[in-house]
């Protein structure tokens, strides 16, 4: 008959002293590990013993093995983690104190240059964050791909956690690898009340012009009305001077040359674009219009000629949006105003009459443009048109 050792496997993958883990059993595991000898002991099992009494939550069971000392602070396994790391996870500050106590770095990085910071701001664990700051942990460490802690604090909707971070001077500009600051993090979560926070702390606004997303475009892409108003008028928030230097543009473009404008409109938001047609955003750009006319949103194709948008402008394929749009109510909205441009320009008024009349617009089409930048009213007065 075979004998067991007290470090060998099951079909689990588990040792007798895993069990005696799972068990909350300081005196089994104490026993067990008498059987065990330092120089023997494989590092992969300690790691796995510790990890596995810190998830569990069982601290003194992680001392027992802290106390061996069998080469596991700052020992890189889990993919980089530390025991620091892991700690942090799952939010035991008493264990932070005891690994900070036996010299873990509190800077030790991951395999992604993630931080027991990184860690802990990710997992919403305040206590474990004020604990690791006030030993040292640095505020605007950077990962692989360029976040700070505050980049994964923001995503709670805590703004506790993030005060934290601002007291101790963590970088509001920071920018991830995809252009990305903490303020795009917490509008793209939907976290108004972080967002007007880190506003009030002069967060910047207009950021990363055409190289991605801005907080506006992320609101706007959501849906998120309250959001929306929030960045177009937190300028009253800072100082009524620096109103424009702090209040969102909403005409700024991402990487693919779009608005915030133009991802309402893609949506189909009416009342996200009539707010940021209300906030001065370009209804004539080119761009807008096909989308919207492609994606079938009449209602949006209404707002938009209604605030001065091209009805006739051409695409790459030479196409306007009457060629590109399969939608009827569309066609109709839009042959209508291609038919009182006609009826103008001949110089017909019964039959700028008949498709006033026809007009399928809750609008009237007064501010509606053509591609030589003129107005239906430019045209009438132009061919002295009074009626």
């Amino acid at each position: 008959m075979k004998c067991m050792h007290v470090d060998d496997y099951d079909i689990l993958n588990e040792t007798p002293i895993h069990t005696a883990i799972n068990n909350d059993s300081k005196k089994t595991i104490k026993y067990l590990l008498k059987y065990v000898s330092d120089n023997t002991i494989e590092d992969t099992l300690v790691h796995s013993l510790l990890k596995n009494s810190i998830l569990k939550g069982n601290i003194e069971a992680a001392k027992i093995f802290l106390e061996k000392k069998v080469n596991i602070v700052n020992n890189l396994s889990w993919g980089g983690f530390t025991a620091l790391h892991v700690a942090a996870e799952s939010g035991q500050v008493s264990l932070v104190n005891e690994l900070i106590r036996m010299k873990e770095d509190v800077e030790s990085q991951t395999d992604f240059n993630y931080t027991p910071l990184h860690i802990a701001a990710l997992y919403g664990h305040l206590k474990v964050m004020k604990t690791l700051i006030l030993r040292g942990a640095n505020v605007n460490a950077r990962s692989i791909t360029d976040e700070t802690p505050l980049h994964g604090a923001v995503l709670h909707g805590d703004t506790e956690i993030v005060k934290i971070f601002l007291d101790h001077k963590a970088n509001l500009n920071a920018e991830n690898i995809n252009f990305h600051m903490p303020l795009s993090g917490a509008v793209a979560k939907g976290n108004v009340t972080v967002a007007e926070f880190l506003l009030r702390n002069q967060a910047p606004v207009n950021i990363n012009t055409g190289l991605g997303p801005n907080p506006l475009h992320f609101a706007a892409g959501n849906g998120h009305y309250e959001l929306v108003q929030l960045l177009l008028n937190h300028g009253a928030l800072i100082d009524l001077k620096q109103k424009n230097k702090y209040k969102a543009d909403p005409n700024i473009r991402d990487q693919h040359s779009r608005t915030p404008l133009h991802v309402a409109a893609m949506l189909g938001n009416t009342d996200l674009v009539e707010i940021l047609l209300e906030e001065k955003a370009d209804a004539s750009l080119r761009i807008l219009k096909y989308v919207s006319a492609a994606k079938g949103h009449k209602d949006v194709i209404d707002i938009l000629l209604h605030y001065g948008a091209y009805y006739n402008l051409k695409n790459n394929l030479k196409q306007t949006p009457l060629d590109e749009t399969k939608d009827k109510s569309i066609t109709s909205l839009l042959r209508t105003v291609q038919k009182l441009f006609a009826a103008v320009r001949s110089n017909d008024p019964s039959e700028v009459e008949i498709q006033l009349k026809a007009n399928v617009s809750k609008f009237c089409f007064i501010n509606v443009k053509c591609v030589i930048n003129d107005t239906l009213l430019h045209h009438a007065s132009r061919n002295g048109m009074k009626e």
